[in-house]
């Protein structure tokens, strides 16, 4: 994790212009997302049929028990839940690959000490591929520094594989202060 920084750096109007292009990506990626999930275009426009609101169900659920696994430490239900080609942007944009992400966590040398969601998991998709977005509120640890608890956007892509849930692509964006 050397040179990288969780923490949001630069100016409000740097973070502000990164959030921007963020949140384009996220709507393109969204809307990917649920364009692939659907065979035929009308059901997108109809009432959502029950495995896909099975589905969606079952997605919500699995991103919870990610967040638990990151608190709790389990590194065997995380290294399940993450797609070998798994990659994380962080707040400040960076990416990182699968064990970028999860070894310095394993190390002991970064660890989540709350990450829990305010208010409630929105999860769209179908039975083989989904979304997950929802707010956060999250403090880490950094080797010996403590990075105060803050309110961060998330937006995961998931894939089934092999039968399983695993998180492919996932992306958090600081919530910036509100202007006065």
């Amino acid at each position: 994790m050397t040179g990288r920084s969780w923490a949001p750096s630069g100016s409000i109007e740097q973070l502000q212009g990164q959030v921007t292009m963020r949140n384009l990506t996220a709507i393109a990626l969204g809307s990917l997302v649920l364009t692939s999930c659907t065979s035929e275009p009308e059901q997108a426009l109809n009432a959502p049929d029950a495995s896909l609101t099975s589905a969606a169900q079952e997605l919500a659920a699995v991103e919870q028990a990610r967040l638990n696994a990151f608190v709790e430490g389990n590194w065997e239900l995380l290294d399940e839940l993450h797609a070998e080609d798994f990659e994380l942007i962080n707040p400040n944009g960076e990416p990182f690959t699968k064990s970028e992400y999860l070894d310095p966590m394993k190390e002991g040398e970064f660890r989540y000490l709350i990450f829990e969601p305010q208010g409630e998991i929105r999860a769209e998709g179908g039975t083989e591929a989904g979304a997950v977005r929802y707010q956060s509120r999250l403090s880490v640890r950094i080797g010996e520094t403590v990075i105060p608890e803050a309110i961060y956007r998330h937006t995961d892509y998931y894939e089934k594989r092999d039968g399983r849930w695993q998180v492919v692509f996932s992306q958090a964006t600081p919530e910036l202060p509100q202007a006065e």
